[in-house]
């Protein structure tokens, strides 16, 4: 499954609307589940290319649907963001979705 995000509501206003942000298709495991060891995650916000805003790190449960949620995030404010679920090891971009803030 290939890894998304999403906000909810899909356009926000800045320091009013509070989003849902979802991931879903995220790896539990590197490689086979027994021998790999945990992937740490964070969800990021950025904007104009520098991360304004970060979640807590996580890790999905083993097993589990892959998905992880940021709740009640408010963008600080309006013009054009990036989410990006990190994989904190790297860091690496593990997937990315524009978010147009009004």
């Amino acid at each position: 499954m290939a890894v998304a995000i999403t906000c909810n509501p899909a356009s926000p206003r800045a320091a009013t609307d509070f989003c849902h942000i979802a991931a879903t298709g995220v790896a539990d495991h590197a490689g086979d589940w027994e021998a790999g060891a945990p992937v740490r995650y964070r969800s990021e916000a950025r904007k104009s290319g520098a991360t304004t805003e970060k979640s807590h790190e996580f890790t999905p449960t083993p097993g589990g649907e892959g998905t992880h949620q940021w709740d009640n995030f408010a963008f600080p404010s309006a013009g054009s963001w990036t989410l990006a679920l990190v994989d904190v090891a790297g860091p690496t971009d593990v997937a990315t979705q524009a978010v147009t803030v009004t």
